[in-house]
C-alpha cells in the first residue's frame, strides 16, 4: 500500500509541472484577461504597476488551451508591457501578510509564500524593450539576447544573455548546466566554441538569469545567430498538507507523503505570568522535515525549505497563524528543523492540530530549447571613403 501510495504521489507531482493552460474568446479589457489567466492557471500576476488607462484597454483575443507562456507572451507585445519573477507576498490561514508574521531568527529569513511564492510583477518599461528571442517549453520559457563581450586573450568574444522563467507557481530552486551543452551558430552556419567548455554550474534559479560566452574567429562578422541547449531545472513539487494529532498528543508523531516526511519532535507550552501583558499562553512547536534526496549541492540552496506555510486547525475549524516567524533549529544533508510559535489560551492550544504544507518531491525537469535570430549589435562605422555605414558588429 505504501509503495502504491507513493507511486501515486510521485505522479501527481510530476503531472503538476506540465504546462498550465489557458482558455479565452472575445473582446476584453486587458485588466479582465489578466484576471482570467490567473484563475485559470494558478499564476500570480501583479497589475498594480500597469497604468489603469492601460488594464482599461480592450483586446479581442481567442485562445484554446494555450499554455500559459504562449499566452503571455502575444499579451506583452500588444499591450507593451513587461515582467519579473518576484516574491509574492503571502498571506496565511488567518489572512495575515508575511510582514506581520517577522523573521526567521537564526536563518535570516522572511516567513515565506506559499506553493512556488513567486508571482509575476507585470510593469510598462522606462525604455525600450530589450530585443530578445524566446522558446516556449511546457511550464518554462528561455529567452536570450546577444551583445558584444570584452574581448580576452586577444579572443573575439559574443555573450548571450540567457533567463530560465518558470511559471510563477512552480517552486523552482536550482538550475544545472554545462556549457558544452549550449550551440551558437551563425546565420552562416559558423559554430562558435564554447568559451568555457569543461564549465558546469550548479546554482539556486534566483531571477534565472545567466551570462555564456562563446568565441568567434577575429574576422568574422555575425548578423545573428541561433542558440541551441539544454539545462535541468530542479522543482520542489507535489504540495501536500501534513496534519497532525492535537497539540497535547502529537510529540514523536512522524507523517509521510512522497518524498518527505515530517515529524513533530516536541510541544512546549507557555501560561503567561500576572505581569506579563499580551495573550494568555503560548505554544511552541519544533518539528523536522527531512526529503529521501540529499547531497551536497542540495544541501547548498535548501533555503527553499523554510518557504512552507504552516497554522493550527482548532477543533472548530477556524486557524491560528504562527506567531514572530520561525527559529531554525538544524541543518543537515535534506533535512531541516524548525521552531514555530503560536499565541493564546494554552487549554485552547492544547487542542489544535499542527498542519505543515510542503512540497513532497525534488525532482529534475529537463528543459531542451532552441532560440533563433537572435541579432547581433550594430555599430556605425566609416566606409574606405570615410562616409558612416551602420553593419554588424566585427567580432
Amino acid at each position: 500500500m505504501e509503495r502504491v501510495r507513493y507511486r501515486l504521489e510521485r505522479q501527481a507531482a510530476e503531472a503538476s509541472l506540465q504546462p498550465s493552460r489557458v482558455t479565452l474568446r472575445g473582446s476584453l479589457t486587458l485588466g479582465e484577461l489578466l484576471s482570467e489567466i490567473e484563475r485559470q492557471s494558478g499564476n500570480r500576476l501583479r497589475t498594480s504597476r500597469l497604468p489603469s488607462r492601460l488594464l482599461r484597454r480592450r483586446t479581442t483575443v481567442d485562445f484554446n488551451r494555450e499554455p500559459f507562456w504562449l499566452v503571455m507572451e502575444p499579451l506583452s507585445n500588444a499591450a507593451g508591457f513587461s515582467w519579473r519573477l518576484a516574491r509574492a507576498e503571502r498571506t496565511d490561514g488567518a489572512g495575515r501578510s508575511a510582514g506581520d508574521a517577522g523573521l526567521g531568527k537564526k536563518s535570516g529569513l522572511q516567513s515565506p509564500a506559499p506553493t512556488g511564492g513567486r508571482q509575476l510583477d507585470l510593469f510598462v518599461p522606462a525604455t525600450e524593450r530589450p530585443a530578445e528571442r524566446s522558446d516556449c517549453v511546457g511550464a518554462f520559457r528561455v529567452a536570450a539576447a546577444a551583445e558584444e563581450a570584452t574581448a580576452l586573450d586577444a579572443q573575439r568574444l559574443l555573450a548571450i544573455q540567457m533567463r530560465i522563467e518558470p511559471e510563477p507557481r512552480l517552486r523552482a530552486i536550482a538550475l544545472i548546466y554545462a556549457e558544452k551543452d549550449f550551440r551558437v551558430r551563425s546565420a552562416e552556419g559558423v559554430l562558435l566554441r564554447p568559451f568555457s567548455p569543461k564549465a558546469r554550474s550548479e546554482l539556486p534559479l534566483g531571477d534565472g538569469r545567466r551570462r555564456l560566452l562563446f568565441v568567434a574567429s577575429r574576422n568574422q562578422k555575425l548578423r545573428s545567430v541561433s542558440l541551441d541547449g539544454r539545462v535541468t531545472v530542479q522543482v520542489a513539487a507535489g504540495q501536500r498538507l501534513f496534519r497532525f494529532r492535537p497539540l497535547k498528543q502529537c510529540v514523536g508523531q512522524s507523517v509521510r507523503r512522497g518524498g518527505a516526511r515530517v515529524t513533530v519532535t516536541d510541544v512546549r507550552f507557555r501560561q503567561r505570568t500576572d505581569a506579563e501583558d499580551g495573550p494568555a499562553g503560548e505554544a511552541t512547536v519544533r518539528i523536522a522535515l527531512v526529503y529521501d534526496r540529499g547531497g551536497p549541492a542540495f544541501e547548498s540552496y535548501r533555503t527553499w525549505m523554510f518557504h512552507n506555510r504552516v497554522w493550527l486547525e482548532r477543533p472548530d475549524g477556524s486557524r491560528v497563524p504562527p506567531w514572530g516567524g520561525f527559529d531554525t533549529t538544524r541543518q543537515a544533508d535534506g533535512a531541516v528543523g524548525i521552531a514555530y510559535r503560536f499565541r493564546g489560551d494554552v487549554d485552547l492550544l492544547t487542542e489544535a492540530r499542527f498542519v505543515y504544507e510542503a512540497p513532497t518531491f525534488v525532482l529534475d525537469v529537463p528543459v531542451a530549447f532552441r532560440i533563433e535570430g537572435l541579432s547581433l549589435p550594430t555599430v556605425d562605422r566609416t566606409d574606405a571613403a570615410g562616409q558612416a555605414v551602420e553593419g554588424p558588429m566585427p567580432f
